[in-house]
């Protein structure tokens, strides 16, 4: 759990390349996913760096696959993706 985001559990954690700390995806009660930063010298989460529903993830893959150019450039668009995929993959194996 996170006081950043209340009521989450960290599903995937990623070290960063660029820093100390890792990028986290976590889910809360609802099933809405959280990207946020975690840094490893206080164990602390950010606040959260954006919050999406899956069905939005959904969404936006599918607008990028259509060729959609706006939402193939949008800001964090690689991001959101990459995290909703982890995410789902991470939740699919506690349920194996």
């Amino acid at each position: 759990m996170s006081t950043a985001i209340p009521g989450a559990r960290v599903v995937v954690a990623v070290d960063l390349l660029s820093s100390p700390g890792q990028r986290i995806v976590a889910v809360d009660d609802v099933g809405g996913l959280h990207l946020a930063a975690l840094r490893m010298s206080s164990a602390e989460v950010l606040a959260s760096e954006q919050s999406f529903a899956r069905e939005g993830a959904l969404r936006l893959a599918q607008m990028v696959l259509a060729g959609h150019e706006h939402a193939m450039t949008a800001p964090h668009t690689l991001r959101t993706i990459a995290a909703a995929l982890a995410a789902e993959h991470a939740i699919a194996g506690e349920g194996a």
